[in-house]
């Protein structure tokens, strides 16, 4: 009848699953504007994402990245556009210099729990520096006001920008 001592119960969800980041390859050249980027993840158990009036309890998506991968000019202005839950629409503030953040608008659907996420961006820039590339590089996390997902996620590939030759070809006359 007695009570064991206590023991840790563990998270229900704090962190987003299967996230990737793609760029098509001829729009990996330095300081190219991208349009079609596309961000996946999924939403844990316990990972919903709600819009809230207040700034400090909105829903937010951080992309985080290695510094330089985007440029930080606040032109042009990345958008976005949320694809899976239904009724999702969100601004993105301009890349910083690790980090973008996607914030849910006015009027938007919750991001429910275990759901698939896609975010496709218009107006990305690509930073000034060629770079290989990072297989652990991006990271993703979610913020409101209980909590989300907060904590990033392991480490996933960002790519290269510009340092490939794309549509080699070679040829020899007769």
């Amino acid at each position: 009848y007695n009570a064991c001592p206590g023991f840790a119960t563990g998270a229900i969800g704090n962190v987003v699953l299967s996230p990737s980041f793609f760029i098509t390859d001829s729009a990996r050249l330095v300081g190219t504007v991208v349009t079609g980027a596309v961000l996946k993840f999924t939403t844990s158990a316990g990972g919903q994402l709600s819009y809230s009036a207040t700034a400090a309890d909105n829903g937010k998506i951080t992309l985080n990245y290695p510094s330089g991968f985007f440029d930080t000019a606040a032109t042009p202005v990345p958008t976005v556009a949320i694809t899976g839950p239904s009724g999702v629409t969100a601004t993105c503030g301009a890349p910083g210099a690790t980090s973008l953040v996607i914030s849910l608008s006015s009027g938007s659907s919750a991001i429910p729990a275990s759901t698939a996420v896609t975010i496709t961006f218009t107006n990305l820039k690509l930073g000034a520096s060629a770079t290989a590339g990072n297989p652990t590089g991006m990271t993703v996390q979610t913020l409101d006001g209980d909590g989300a997902d907060y904590n990033a996620c392991p480490g996933f590939a960002t790519g290269a920008i510009g340092n490939v030759v794309l549509s080699p070809s070679f040829f020899i006359t007769d």
